[in-house]
């Protein structure tokens, strides 16, 4: 019975482990991961957020959904950022993983008589357990190459987070200024239609020509053109924007039009100059830090290795029985000679890739200040056109308006005025392009900084 004591050993230990349960992909597991955010909940999360870069907000949409209410949502109920989260979990376990120390080894075999004299002779065996104590070596610079590849990941999401919710306040802005376009032509609707009307009459009375009359009807044409399309873009707008916020494409909601975008930009441009944002920028790109915390994991990996050069020695206790009914214990060590494999090429396989991890930290951080430079400029130069652009069309409502007294007082004919209309016009639209992009830059600003700043000045 003496030797098989390891198999109830093993026995005894695989009692503890741990079981099998399925986790299928049906209609059913489908549905419950798909279903909406409940506003409630979003509610509650968005209140004790804990981020490194955004602020907890006092989520309400019940007159409208803010921009910092969609960087919130996006944040708690985007589809994306749950399997991105589940990262979380896999390096907290790499981290267990790397504290577990190796199994010992158990081996058994028995040596039965079975021809020759075998009288007075019993069943010989013999066992042995060992453990391979040079796992102690690397265990310490294991573990902590886990730890920084778990705060890495960690901030790896924390960026990830970070983004989504600029995207969907990037929606915001792109859609807001959509249904300003949409809401500005639906206002000249009217006016391009009286336009035609009294062209159409002018010509019937023999007081316009076809050419004008043509003319008018193409860009009548043009114009209804322009509406479809601005209202195609509302639409595709605001699927994006529930598509970031992890809704579905048909669920009711509706976006704060009274926003004070031009407060925002102004608070913005006060606090974010080229040397604010380049000042500890290393420190907010929270991918720059987890690109220095996955470095450093690498480093700890490279030792390891070295350590690992540490010849194999297993330690163990041999105990023996032979045919004469002899029984022997003693100790057992094996150790590996590093004749051939010095495990040099591990090492030259982690110092490679300690290089790229350095060169690829580098190139980020340069990109990163190239980029906030170039956004910080882009900004102050359309900021200079939209002051421009303001007054132009400030000068160009005038006109319309003294050309509208005008024809009603027959010192104009109605060919000039609409002239006029269309360059009016042209000026919003543009206008509205410019702050719509000014907008979309700020936004752009704050992602590739790392500093969040609220719509409001009571948001964080």
């Amino acid at each position: 019975m003496r030797h098989i004591w390891p198999c109830l050993i093993v026995s005894g230990i695989l009692t503890g482990c741990a079981a099998y349960h399925p986790m299928p992909i049906d209609k059913e597991s489908a549905a419950k991961a798909l279903r909406p955010a409940d506003m409630a909940t979003v509610k509650v999360d968005a209140a004790r957020l804990n981020h490194p870069l955004l602020k907890p907000v006092k989520f309400d949409i019940a007159n409208g959904l803010s921009m910092d209410d969609a960087a919130i949502l996006a944040v708690v109920a985007n589809p994306e950022l749950k399997a991105e989260r589940d990262r979380l979990a896999v390096a907290s376990a790499q981290v267990l993983k790397s504290g577990i120390l190796p199994n010992p080894n158990v081996s058994m075999d028995v040596d039965l008589p079975t021809g020759g004299p075998t009288k007075g002779t019993v069943n010989a065996y013999n066992t042995l357990t060992d453990w391979n104590i040079t796992s102690l070596v690397t265990r310490g610079a294991e573990i902590a190459a886990a730890r920084h590849e778990d705060r890495s990941v960690a901030l790896d999401v924390a960026w990830k987070e970070w983004q989504i919710a600029e995207a969907a306040r990037l929606h915001f802005v792109r859609l807001y200024w959509a249904q300003k376009k949409y809401s500005l032509l639906k206002e000249r609707e009217k006016d391009v239609g009286e336009r035609l009307k009294a062209l159409e009459k002018a010509f019937a009375m023999g007081n316009e020509t076809r050419l004008n009359l043509d003319a008018a009807r193409a860009s009548c044409q043009q114009f209804r053109l322009l509406l479809e399309q601005t209202k195609g873009e509302v639409g595709r707008e605001t699927l994006a924007l529930h598509k970031v916020l992890g809704l579905p494409p048909d669920y009711r909601i509706t976006i704060k039009g009274d926003t004070d975008f031009k407060g925002w930009l102004g608070r913005l441009l006060g606090r974010l100059t080229e040397k604010t944002c380049l000042q500890g920028l290393d420190k907010r790109r929270l991918d720059l830090v987890a690109l220095k915390e996955g470095y450093q994991a690498q480093e700890e990996r490279l030792r390891a290795q070295v350590l690992a050069q540490f010849p194999k020695i297993n330690i163990g206790l041999l105990n023996a029985g032979d045919t004469g009914a002899i029984i022997t214990t003693g100790p057992s060590v094996s150790i590996g000679l590093p004749v051939f494999d010095r495990n040099q090429g591990n090492i030259a396989i982690e110092k490679a890739t300690r290089q790229r991890l350095f060169d690829e930290y580098m190139a980020r951080l340069f990109g990163a200040r190239a980029e906030v430079s170039a956004i910080i400029e882009n900004m102050r130069s359309t900021e200079d056109r939209v002051a421009v652009l303001n007054q132009a069309v400030r000068d160009k409502r005038r006109l319309y308006d003294d050309c509208r007294r005008a024809v009603k007082e027959g010192n104009l004919d109605a060919v000039n005025l609409y002239q006029v209309l269309d360059d009016l016009m042209a000026k919003e639209l543009e206008l509205l392009k410019l702050k719509g992009g000014l907008c979309e830059l700020a936004v752009a600003l704050e992602a590739a900084s790392g500093v969040y700043s609220p719509l409001s000045p009571q948001g964080g």
